[in-house]
């Protein structure tokens, strides 16, 4: 404002930006950050074209010149994979908890935490505001029951819809087996839903193993209302059968064992959406986001 009411008092001139000169060079700078970018990220495409933008502009003969090739970047960034790919994740995480098909559905408000699990500590905290009843043992009036691993699915009563937790690290065909390991949940395919955990990123999965679809999109709904993020799928899950297919391949070929194993899984039709297998190996198995 100061500025303004000195122009018009003729005390200042006013600028024109394409007469002012380019700034100077700073080769040092453009080096430092091309090194840095190429420490930190030297899969992505538009952090080193950004740099050539600044580099241009000081080299650039006109204002003319300049903004032509700044476009020409920016177009390149526009047509790049990496940019395509970015927008088909946000996507992707808009509404993974959504069963096709399934509409008017609402979450439960009945739970019975069962067994001990840090889970179940995050969903307490959430209750309260969602307006939903958690307690330590089922009866009668309960609708839905979490299962900690190891719990066995007889503790529910049987109206209720079953939902079991399962690390990760421990897949359905490892459960079935009881020699292979006495701490996994032996009883998990008769549990209706698995909720598997992943270890890292903001989702886990909601397996439906024979519960109906509208059960899956209640048990999604509640979970969604108690601040933790699903994606649904189809028995035998998306993120096991991702995980065990990278732990089998050597260490060069994990990407391709995923892509591969992705495949075949849209294929079983093991997902609702495709996007929805993308956006488990990018957030829980380090796919590459670009």
């Amino acid at each position: 404002l100061a500025a303004a009411r000195a122009v018009l008092a003729g005390e200042q001139t006013t600028r024109i930006t394409g007469q002012l000169p380019a700034p100077d060079a700073d080769p040092q700078a453009m080096a430092t950050m091309r090194a840095q970018l190429e420490s930190s990220v030297p899969e992505l495409f538009s952090p080193f074209r950004i740099v050539e933008a600044i580099d241009a502009c000081t080299q650039a003969a006109s204002l003319e010149e300049g903004l032509r090739q700044e476009r020409a970047l920016f177009l390149a960034c526009m047509d790049s994979p990496q940019r395509a790919g970015l927008i088909h994740l946000f996507f992707a995480a808009r509404s993974p908890h959504l069963v096709p098909g399934v509409e008017n559905a609402a979450p439960f408000t009945q739970l019975a935490l069962i067994g001990a699990h840090p889970l179940f500590d995050t969903l307490q905290q959430a209750a309260q505001r969602a307006g939903i009843t958690l307690t330590p043992t089922a009866d009668a009036n309960t609708e839905l029951c979490l299962l900690a691993p190891g719990v066995d699915t007889s503790t529910c009563p049987g109206q209720a819809v079953t939902l079991a937790l399962r690390p990760l690290t421990a897949p359905i065909s490892a459960a079935i087996d009881k020699d292979i390991d006495k701490d996994i949940d032996t009883d998990l395919p008769s549990a209706s839903l698995s909720l598997v955990l992943a270890e890292h990123g903001a989702f886990h999965e909601l397996v439906n193993h024979h519960a109906s679809a509208l059960d899956q999109q209640r048990a999604a709904l509640t979970l969604k209302a108690l601040r933790a993020s699903v994606v649904v799928t189809r028995s035998p899950g998306v993120l096991s059968t991702l995980h065990d297919a990278a732990a089998q391949a050597p260490a060069q070929g994990t990407q391709t064992a995923l892509e591969q194993a992705s495949l075949a899984l849209a294929q079983q039709g093991a997902c609702y959406r495709e996007s929805d297998i993308d956006l488990l190996s990018v957030e829980a198995l380090g796919y590459p986001r670009h």
